[in-house]
């Protein structure tokens, strides 16, 4: 175990914005959704198949056991590959999909806080209105965060992404023991 001193400390956090609105797909016509709109339809390569094109042949010595061989014709089926064409739809529908992001970090504020989403376009959740979501509504999607530590030790610096409550207990400039590897580098790990 070594003794390393806590040289910076970062954080940010994250929510993720979605925004309902076309988006475009395409699928094998036989399984195209329910809610597309705007279809157009091409023929394509989906696969391919074996399909038998004859046969190889050849002759073959079987010995009798006498000195005498017959003669006998084996033949096996000869195989090629065949291209199995299908429809392919290229087609719209309607998506919630990410398409922004907020963020807050150590400029925002000295501890991590979530960032104001502000006021959303149309509606602030799933909720529809006569049983549809109207296009451009937003909602908030995914929330991420991460923090960072960032770690000096015999003139050595290491950064180790690590949980809340360890970022939580460790300001700047505290000393606290790590585990160094063989090779150099430290186990981000070790850090409780």
């Amino acid at each position: 175990m070594t003794t390393a001193s806590v040289s910076a400390r970062t954080w940010q956090r994250e929510i993720q914005v979605e925004k309902f609105a076309p988006v475009s797909e395409s699928a094998w016509c036989d399984s195209l959704p329910g809610d597309a709109y705007a279809v157009t339809q091409s023929r394509e390569q989906r696969s391919t198949r074996q399909v038998q094109d004859g046969q190889v042949c050849r002759d073959e010595r079987i010995d009798k056991g006498d000195g005498t061989f017959v003669k006998r014709r084996e033949c096996t089926p000869r195989y090629r590959e065949q291209a199995v064409i299908d429809n392919r739809c290229r087609f719209q529908v309607n998506r919630w999909r990410t398409y922004r992001s907020v963020k807050a970090g150590p400029e925002t504020a000295a501890m991590p806080i979530w960032p104001s989403l502000g006021s959303f376009n149309g509606l602030s959740n799933d909720v529809n209105i006569g049983g549809r979501t109207t296009l451009g509504s937003e909602r908030e999607g995914n929330r991420n965060e991460n923090y960072e530590l960032s770690l000096q030790s015999e003139g050595k610096t290491w950064t180790c992404k690590v949980p809340p409550e360890v970022w939580t207990k460790y300001q700047e400039g505290a000393r606290l023991p790590i585990r160094v590897r063989v090779t150099g580098g430290v186990d981000c790990n070790s850090l409780k």
